[in-house]
């Protein structure tokens, strides 16, 4: 669960969890324990089932760093393109447009030190109902903090075993803010990254609201480098595919031995 996928560096070690300075600021009292915990099974649900296809503005910068220096970093932006697929999942496709600070011509190959996505669909996975049994969870306010219970590592909990995180929570009872570390046994079963913090936001599609990433950093250690990512994701909106329509064919002409691709 909550795959974030990494190039470049592979994970030898975990990250350890930062400490949260602030909670999230809210003018109502908690409520229920069961009722946020509900609230947010349906928050992750909506991401799992229910989220269409859309595309943000992405900007990154990726470095390696060694010895507190910074010894390779990248900078890009560009579109990332959120599209459900024909199993229903969710997949993520970065075009990149500019590339430390000069604009890409045609299709741009990005290299990186380090390269994250998954971030959307998979950013409240945790708190999905299945997934809930596996954590032993404790409210403060409107933070909470979560870890995996001894033994989960049968069925769904295997999905999100040796992990611990915190979580900040609106009024409302909406994740805005979250960090999760990965053990590094689960890091590389699971070829996820072994520290990520998430800032998330509400935002609207045809008039129902979801909680969406819109800045991102992760953190990956191999040896004496440690990848280093940090993403912000601004502008985003519904998915659309222009099909262009030319002049209609004569009755009588042949067909086409093959048609186009609708999507680009």
């Amino acid at each position: 669960m909550y795959r974030f996928a990494a190039y470049g560096l592979a994970a030898m070690q975990c990250a350890l969890l930062l400490a949260v300075s602030a909670f999230a600021q809210s003018g109502k009292p908690p409520g229920s324990t069961d009722a946020r915990l509900r609230q947010l099974a349906a928050d992750a649900d909506d991401l799992e089932q229910r989220l269409p296809s859309f595309t943000c503005k992405e900007s990154l910068v990726s470095q390696e760093l060694r010895g507190g220096k910074v010894k390779h970093q990248v900078q890009a932006s560009g579109e990332v393109r959120v599209r459900r697929v024909g199993d229903g999942a969710l997949a993520e496709h970065f075009e990149v447009s500019e590339i430390n600070g000069r604009p890409v011509k045609g299709t741009g190959q990005l290299s990186v030190p380090i390269f994250v996505s998954g971030g959307f669909k998979d950013a409240l996975g945790y708190f999905l109902a299945e997934h809930q049994a596996c954590f032993l969870t404790a409210f403060s306010g409107n933070r909470l903090d979560f870890k995996s219970a001894p033994g989960g590592k049968a069925g769904a909990c295997a999905e999100v075993s040796g992990t611990q995180g915190v979580a900040l929570l609106d009024g409302d009872g909406h994740v805005v803010h979250l960090e999760r570390s990965v053990t590094e046994e689960q890091t590389t079963e699971r070829h996820t990254i072994p520290f990520a913090s998430l800032d998330l936001s509400r935002m609207e599609f045809d008039g129902k609201p979801f909680s969406l990433a819109t800045h991102v950093v992760a953190t990956i250690a191999k040896g004496k480098s440690t990848g280093h990512w940090e993403a912000e994701y601004s502008a985003c909106h519904l998915f659309e595919v222009t099909v262009k329509v030319g002049p209609a064919a004569p009755a009588d002409a042949a067909p086409p031995t093959s048609w186009p691709a609708s999507g680009p």
